[in-house]
């Protein structure tokens, strides 16, 4: 009975371990990691925040960097970006610092510029084009950020999730018609079982770091 009672402290004790995004560890170099390395406290984090929040802010496109609490009463580090941010300040924000996730977010770009409707541009195919291309963007981003505010929680929740991000980035800007979540190569295969390919509509793609 001990036995029994025993193991299933331990499950639970791990089951709880597991709902905050962090690294896992094992009990030797080459052992499976079976439990987080470390609990980040809201302190933690809201310093962590407030350290990188001037370096991060003047990256192209960066607007806000904030603490804030899952529901699952973990830390995590928001970083609020616009159209502008690109992959030279992708490469420049972590997927998780001192144990914290990190989360890019887009904001909600404003709407086109009236200013001038009767401008020679706005009747062109050129200008046109542009614009749908513009729509089609902030209509992936906004599906982006719906997604990632409604399973965020869930997918940092998992064990070797470490951050989510877009998941590409190229010379001009990010590409957020896709959700991707970095996650500890160890446990890819269980980030897998947990995290579906796709979530109303949008794609998740897993990126495995060591």
């Amino acid at each position: 009975m001990m036995k029994v009672l025993l193991l299933l402290m331990t499950t639970v004790m791990l089951w709880a371990g597991g709902l905050r995004a962090e690294m896992w560890c094992g009990q030797g170099a080459q052992a499976a990691l079976d439990h987080p390395c470390g609990s980040p406290t809201k302190r933690t984090a809201a310093a962590a925040a407030a350290k990188y929040n001037s370096e991060w802010t003047n990256l192209v496109g960066v607007d806000k960097v904030e603490q804030a609490s899952s529901k699952y009463g973990g830390e995590e580090i928001r970083v609020h970006v616009d159209l502008h941010f690109e992959s030279s300040s992708r490469t420049g924000i972590p997927a998780s610092l001192d144990g914290i996730p990190v989360v890019i977010f887009p904001g909600f770009p404003a709407g086109p510029d009236l200013g001038n409707p009767f401008g020679s541009l706005a009747n062109t195919e050129k200008a046109r084009s542009e614009q749908a291309e513009r729509e089609k963007s902030e209509a992936a981003e906004k599906a982006y950020r719906l997604v990632v505010h409604k399973y965020g929680d869930d997918w940092l929740a998992v064990p070797g999730v470490l951050g989510i991000g877009p998941s590409s980035c190229d010379a001009n800007r990010c590409d957020f018609g896709s959700v991707g979540i970095v996650v500890q190569r160890q446990l890819l295969n269980l980030a897998r079982s947990r995290i579906p390919s796709s979530v109303d509509g949008v794609p998740t793609v897993l990126i495995t770091q060591d």
